[in-house]
């Protein structure tokens, strides 16, 4: 399938002509490189649909070998270039990606300014009211103003109304999003009760990885942890089990700590992960998912990650801060 043009599409408070090959967010141009707009105009063209890598390679370098490694990157650098919105790329494990955003599709002729809404209008009452004036039976000049006057008052009183509501839907438009927390995170260690040692480093490591890919998110490094463990009097090389993780997260000022489990449940595995503040003790977000082979293990552990992701990088007004 071929990228698609001539076509311009709103979401969220961004805008993106692929005509132009135009990217702006607030009406500011955001800086992407010729792939990753490609890349991105095709996602945005199939929002709500899953849209496979094979599928995406095959749009935006037709002609060209590209490892998977190469879009993975560019779906990166896109993210990045969202900020807070870039949980509006999913990752869909094991088969590409999807755009989540609501998506308004514009041809580039039927764009009109919605400032000048109001003026267009006014322009079409008055030439209206200026050909009833005309066709109206001869009056003395007085009677004929005041009955003009009368005539016009209605389409006065909807050229205002439609105004205020021109002005109320751009500023709506144009009104900045409510900032995402900037959340500090620590990472205890996976309980595995699964018996096979693969999982016991392989899955937090592949976890700080998925989290990292949220701009608002800041995952505590393994020499900050041992660091601090230091401070707190314990060895570097010690388990980072719940209660270890928690006195982390206070010692070193973060915010949130992330604990996973894994368990086998005959021969399928059963993935656990939950978010909790430091501070209070309380549970921000949980998810969980059961896959039936250890091969697919890492693909569940993005999807329940990403849930995690989404849940402790929410905007502000959402938690009613």
């Amino acid at each position: 399938m071929s990228l698609p043009v001539k076509d311009v599409y709103r979401f969220d408070e961004f805008v993106l002509d692929s005509s132009k090959r135009t990217f702006a967010r607030h009406g500011k141009p955001v800086s992407v490189s010729p792939k990753a707009f490609e890349v991105l105009t095709y996602l945005v063209s199939h929002s709500g649909q899953v849209v496979t890598k094979d599928e995406l390679l095959k749009a935006v370098w037709p002609d060209s070998f590209v490892e998977e490694g190469n879009l993975a990157q560019h779906i990166s650098w896109l993210r990045k270039a969202l900020g807070d919105r870039a949980n509006d790329i999913v990752t869909v494990p094991g088969r590409g990606y999807q755009f989540t955003a609501l998506v308004r599709k514009e041809a580039p002729a039927e764009l009109v300014p919605e400032t000048r809404l109001g003026d267009t209008l006014v322009h079409g009452v008055r030439e209206r009211t200026h050909v009833v004036i005309e066709e109206s039976s001869p009056l003395p000049l007085a009677e004929k103003t005041a009955r003009a006057s009368t005539r016009a008052w209605p389409y006065t009183l909807v050229v205002v109304g439609l105004a205020a509501l021109a002005t109320w839907t751009v500023w709506k438009w144009l009104r900045p999003a409510p900032p995402a927390e900037f959340q500090k995170i620590v990472v205890a260690d996976f309980i595995n009760a699964t018996g096979d040692p693969a999982f016991d480093r392989t899955l937090k490591r592949a976890l700080e990885i998925d989290l990292a890919q949220s701009p608002f998110l800041d995952v505590m490094s393994e020499a900050e942890a041992v660091s601090t463990l230091q401070l707190m009097s314990r060895k570097g090389d010690v388990a980072v089990a719940a209660n270890v993780a928690m006195e982390l997260c206070v010692r070193s000022n973060r915010q949130v700590f992330l604990t996973g489990s894994i368990t086998s449940v005959g021969s399928a595995y059963l993935l656990m992960l939950g978010a909790t503040d430091c501070n209070s003790g309380k549970e921000l977000v949980s998810a969980k998912t059961q896959v039936g082979a250890k091969e697919k293990v890492l693909g569940a552990l993005d999807v329940v990650a990403d849930r995690i992701r989404r849940g402790v990088s929410i905007p502000r007004q959402s938690r009613g801060l």
